[in-house]
């Protein structure tokens, strides 16, 4: 398997089961994500405060260890795991991202 495009690493104090709450949440994805990110039958219809629009197909649920949709044409991931202390250890990777996009620019489109 090849590396991923992206891949972020990062410590919530939150629980596995809260973490994957607020990722598969319309009104908890809303909060931290986009102004919008409403779950219908052909994804998660994400809108940003620029106004762009993006839909992302859900690929894959596994409460509470993974959650992956296709986000702005790259497969991302994100990789729950408790860390012992009630906290979560997650793992962001993105695959096979438009390399006609940089990361610059995707998180300029959520902003």
């Amino acid at each position: 398997m090849s590396e991923p495009d992206i891949c972020w690493r990062l410590h919530l104090a939150s629980s596995p089961d809260k973490v994957y709450d607020a990722l598969d949440s319309d009104d908890e994805r809303a909060r931290f994500w986009a102004e919008s990110a409403v779950e219908a039958d052909d994804g998660i219809r994400f809108r940003f405060p620029s106004g762009i629009e993006h839909t992302a197909p859900v690929v894959d649920r596994a409460r509470p260890e993974r959650w992956c949709i296709r986000y702005f044409g790259a497969t991302t991931t994100f990789e729950l795991r408790p860390d012992g202390s009630g906290g979560t250890d997650l793992e962001l990777t993105a695959s096979g991202a438009d390399r006609g996009a940089s990361a610059t620019d995707l998180a300029i489109a959520a902003t």
